[in-house]
């Protein structure tokens, strides 16, 4: 669920953010962190079933992943902005300059990579900048999970500064530093807030970036900024685990203990064994008498029901992500997907 940072408008000076302030509100965000992660996670196709355990250790466990969340994203993305955005002049101002720009900036590619990042996580942020010795204005989708906008207390929530913070090692020297940006409207704060070489807090570096704005844009997916399939994990877990289960139990068919009636195998261990490679090799078993039978102990899934329960996951996983299932029959036959 997203988390609005608020900080008191009357108590805000751009100019004088403490180093002290923006690592309280890091702690605070990086409590969702484990959430968003996961969120990619699932994306990557890293998902719980993979930590599957069974009591039996010698039991079949296969833990097999449909990635019905990269599905979802990756199309809603298609959907959304699939084809480049087109920019209209609708008044007496030239646009070409600013077209050009976004030619420059390779614009297409941040909004789409924006717009896959709404699907995964609920939330993208697009920093603006300008490139290192040009004067040339560039532009770059950052990662949610270590990006945040801090709002004041108004019923309106305006923006008041930004926040993207990350850890930059060193391998050469084994150290880390963890470092912050803030932006306001008019300042960019550069923030050491902990080095492993010195264990201690560096004074930040403070300078104009002449923008005149936040130059950091936060986009919502909605208005509670839930991620495309964010709310049907519990079903694709559980789409996940009944696939899984039927891999295990054809793999515990072939694996069954095999049972005799009115019979035995053998009359001593040596030749049980000589009889058992025959019947794994061959496939043959040969019982004397009428009443003597073989069968195999197992316990198996009912594979119609199975296939219902399969379907019916599917459909809702589907259904609640708000995006069309392409391998639907219904579907098949309606190419704009409503019905």
């Amino acid at each position: 669920m997203y988390q609005y940072l608020t900080y008191p408008r009357d108590g805000y000076d751009e100019g004088s953010l403490k180093k002290d302030l923006i690592y309280k509100l890091i702690t605070i965000h990086s409590t969702e962190g484990s959430h968003l992660k996961k969120l990619k996670s699932y994306y990557l196709g890293e998902h719980a079933i993979l930590e599957h355990t069974r009591r039996n250790v010698n039991a079949p466990n296969y833990k097999t992943v449909a990635n019905h969340a990269k599905d979802i994203a990756d199309m809603a993305t298609g959907y959304f902005m699939g084809n480049p955005i087109k920019y209209n002049n609708t008044a007496d101002g030239d646009i070409d300059e600013l077209l050009t720009a976004f030619d420059g900036a390779e614009i297409d590619q941040v909004d789409a990579q924006n717009a896959l990042n709404m699907a995964i996580y609920g939330r993208a942020y697009e920093y603006i900048y300008a490139k290192e010795g040009m004067a040339e204005l560039d532009s770059t989708s950052i990662d949610p999970e270590n990006t945040f906008m801090v709002y004041d207390d108004s019923i309106e929530r305006k923006p008041l500064f930004a926040v993207y913070y990350y850890e930059v090692k060193d391998d050469t020297k084994d150290t880390t530093k963890y470092q912050a940006e803030v932006f306001t409207e008019n300042l960019h704060y550069h923030m050491v807030l902990r080095s492993t070489d010195s264990g201690t807090t560096q004074n930040e570096q403070v300078t104009p970036h002449n923008l005149g704005q936040i130059p950091i844009i936060e986009y919502r997916n909605n208005h509670f900024a839930i991620g495309d399939y964010e709310q049907q994990i519990s079903l694709i877990d559980a789409y996940n685990s009944l696939m899984g289960n039927r891999v295990n139990d054809k793999e515990q068919a072939v694996e069954s203990i095999l049972v005799l009636y009115g019979t035995q195998l053998a009359d001593t261990p040596e030749d049980a064994k000589v009889a058992m490679k025959i019947l794994s090799e061959e496939g043959l078993l040969e019982l004397p008498g009428d009443s003597a039978r073989a069968e195999f102990l197992k316990n198996t899934l009912d594979e119609s029901a199975t296939e219902i329960l399969r379907t019916a996951l599917k459909e809702d996983i589907y259904t609640f992500s708000h995006v069309p299932n392409l391998t639907d029959e219904n579907f098949a036959g309606n190419t704009s997907g409503v019905k």
